[in-house]
C-alpha cells in the first residue's frame, strides 16, 4: 500500500490517492481522499482489500506514519487476523512506484478523454441550429412539458396542437395562442415546439 500526492485539489477537496497493489496479480485498488489519516487508511484497507480479496499474508508499505504506527498494527492484528507489516525492499519499492505511475498516467489519460468528449459535445451543441418561428406560424407543443401525467403511457401522443405563435419574446422563446385567439399561459421554448404542417 502507498499514498500518492498531494495533487491539485479535486472535487470534495481530494488531493491524495491511496493505492493497494497485489504483488503477484498486479491487481490495483485506489481511492482519492481529502486527507490521509490512520483511520482512512484502515477503512480503505478493510473495504478495498480485506472485504474484496481476503486478508493478505503480508502487507508491505513504506515508512509512512499512517501505516507504521501502533493503531494501524493493532487494527491489523486484532480486527482481522495476525498480519505481518513489512518495510519494502528496493525492488518492491521500484515495482510499486512504477505501478503507481502507470495507474496515475492511465487515470490522467482517461480524464483527458473525458475532457475531449465534453469539449466535442459543447462544440457540436453550438453547431445545432435553433428552431426559429415567426408570429402566425402554426406549431405543436411537446405534451410531456405541458402535462407530464398525460404523456406517461407508451401509446399516448407526444405532441399536441396546433397552436399559433402570437409573440416572439426573444430568439427561442415564444408566446402561443389557440386557433381562436385565446392566450396560452407561460413562455414556450423552441426546443418544446415543432412546426405544424397542414
Amino acid at each position: 500500500m502507498d499514498i500518492l500526492g498531494p495533487f491539485l485539489m479535486a472535487t470534495g477537496q481530494r488531493r491524495f490517492v491511496i493505492v493497494a497493489i497485489d504483488y503477484f496479480t498486479k491487481g490495483t485498488q485506489a481511492k482519492a481522499l481529502a486527507t490521509i489519516t490512520t483511520s482512512k487508511c484502515e477503512e480503505f484497507f478493510r473495504k478495498n482489500v480485506v472485504c474484496r480479496f481476503g486478508v493478505p499474508k503480508i502487507l508491505i508499505t513504506d515508512n509512512g506514519k499512517q501505516f507504521d504506527n501502533s493503531n494501524f498494527r493493532s487494527f491489523c492484528e486484532e480486527a482481522l487476523l495476525p498480519l505481518e507489516v513489512s518495510l519494502p525492499t528496493v525492488q518492491v519499492l521500484q515495482f510499486a512506484e512504477a505501478e503507481n505511475e502507470e495507474n496515475l498516467r492511465g487515470n490522467l489519460d482517461l480524464l483527458d478523454d473525458v475532457r475531449a468528449q465534453a469539449l466535442d459535445r459543447m462544440i457540436s451543441t453550438k453547431r445545432v441550429r435553433m428552431k426559429i418561428f415567426r408570429v402566425g406560424d402554426l406549431v405543436l407543443r411537446k405534451l410531456e412539458v405541458f402535462d407530464p401525467k398525460a404523456a406517461v403511457e407508451k401509446l399516448s401522443p407526444n405532441w399536441e396542437g396546433p397552436y399559433k405563435v402570437s409573440k416572439v419574446l426573444r430568439p427561442g422563446a415564444y408566446s402561443l395562442e389557440t386557433l381562436f385567439g385565446e392566450a396560452i399561459p407561460r413562455t414556450w421554448n423552441a426546443e418544446n415546439l415543432r412546426q405544424y404542417y397542414q
